[in-house]
């Protein structure tokens, strides 16, 4: 999955999170944190496609730099309400507990392998790319999660 179609893909899954959240926001405790994480995920990724790679992982001089993208403001604000958004729904009674850890495993085994990636300075990286499919996976779990919890009411 190349740089534009990993971004396409994970906004509209913010987007389909975002309005799953915000149709059921009344029966959601800390619904605020997750319309806010869903929102900056709209952001950051759409940041990421109108900018384009060069500017969000290429360093000045042309060189490879994956860790670059995580000084970006839209990328601070994007992790910084997920990890809140994570930790509400953690300490939330209505969620299935071995599904959010499903999710958290999904989004740890990305990080991981994006940091594992992040060494290896060239496009097209197996690391960064697999990381990339791991992260939409997480995408996707979350949206199941919210379904099963809120939709289906499968607690």
């Amino acid at each position: 999955m190349n740089y534009y179609q990993y971004n396409i893909s994970c906004i509209l899954t913010s987007i389909i999170f975002f309005l799953l959240v915000l149709l059921k926001w009344n029966e959601m405790n800390f619904c605020y944190i997750l319309i806010l994480a869903g929102l900056f995920s709209v952001l950051w990724r759409s940041t990421k496609i109108l900018i384009g790679p060069e500017k969000i992982i290429h360093d000045e001089d042309g060189k490879v730099n994956e860790n670059k993208q995580l000084k970006h403001p839209l990328f601070i604000l994007d992790i910084t309400f997920a990890i809140l958004a994570f930790t509400c729904v953690f300490i939330n009674n209505h969620v299935n507990k071995k599904l959010f850890f499903v999710v958290m495993l999904a989004f740890l085994i990305a990080w991981i392998l994006h940091f594992i990636g992040a060494e290896i300075k060239k496009e097209n990286n197996y690391y960064i790319n697999t990381s990339n499919d791991m992260h939409l996976l997480g995408h996707c779990y979350v949206i199941i999660l919210i379904l099963i919890t809120y939709y289906l009411e499968i607690r």
